[in-house]
């Protein structure tokens, strides 16, 4: 065993490399003693001596003919158990394509995947083309429009829509009423014609402006329609109206 001419290279040998070579060398040797005991003649008394019987497995079954038959009853085991594995894999995936997704794969972008919009408006028919031509609209999405609040968002990978108020390009989306609105524009001065309209509040004591924007000037009836409701129900609650 010792003076077996194949050994472990010295650079991935270790106490438990030399350990284990020799347990394995160990049992080989056993099951070709016991190859050559199964392969004997049953009457052991034939033979004329030790020697003679020796001799006799030794040509019947050398060490290399047991280690062969050990190479290859290990790899008819291998075989049969990636056949097994394998088909147990094609049927389970078999049954994961006939059964529906729970999460459909959706397309990542820059690593993240999309959250579905779930408090967006939905309609019984398809988004019309051109929403700003409300007057020829039907009931449904006059009050769709009508009863958005306001939800910006922002088109990301930029893509720019025609604004629903001013037909400018726009990446700002609202889901609430499905149009495009501009909620930013550039600069205001140099050769910007544009008209624009400001708001002023106070804040912290002093007075500031800001820009009034397409996507405030349509969603702006329904805030002063909230406004109102929240003033009255104020009143109502504090005593101020006295309902008959």
């Amino acid at each position: 065993m010792d003076d077996c001419i194949l050994r472990v290279p010295k650079a991935h040998m270790n106490t438990e490399t030399v350990a284990i070579n020799r347990l394995l060398s160990l049992v080989l040797v056993l099951m070709h003693r016991l190859n050559q005991i199964i392969t004997a003649k049953d009457d052991l008394n034939t033979y004329s001596s030790l020697h003679n019987y020796r001799t006799s497995a030794s040509k019947r079954a050398s060490f290399h003919v047991s280690l062969l038959l050990c190479s290859t009853i290990l790899i008819a085991k291998l075989n049969r158990i990636n056949t097994t594995n394998n088909a147990t894999a094609a049927r389970n995936n078999s049954r994961q394509r006939n059964q529906p997704r729970r999460n459909p794969t959706r397309q990542r972008i820059n690593g993240v995947i999309p959250q579905s919009l779930e408090f967006g408006a939905a309609l019984s028919t398809k988004t019309p083309q051109k929403m700003s031509k409300l007057k020829n609209a039907n009931a449904e999405i006059q009050n769709m429009i009508s009863q958005c609040h306001g939800m910006p968002m922002k088109a990301y990978p930029i893509v720019n829509g025609k604004c629903a108020k001013c037909k400018q390009n726009t990446s700002w989306y609202c889901p609430g009423c499905k149009r495009w609105l501009c909620v930013e524009r550039r600069a205001l001065q140099g050769n910007n014609n544009r008209k624009f309209d400001l708001y002023s509040h106070n804040v912290r004591g002093k007075e500031r402006t800001f820009l009034k924007m397409c996507f405030h000037k349509a969603h702006e009836s329904q805030w002063q329609s909230i406004r109102a409701a929240e003033e009255a129900a104020a009143e109502e609650a504090a005593g101020c109206i006295v309902t008959p």
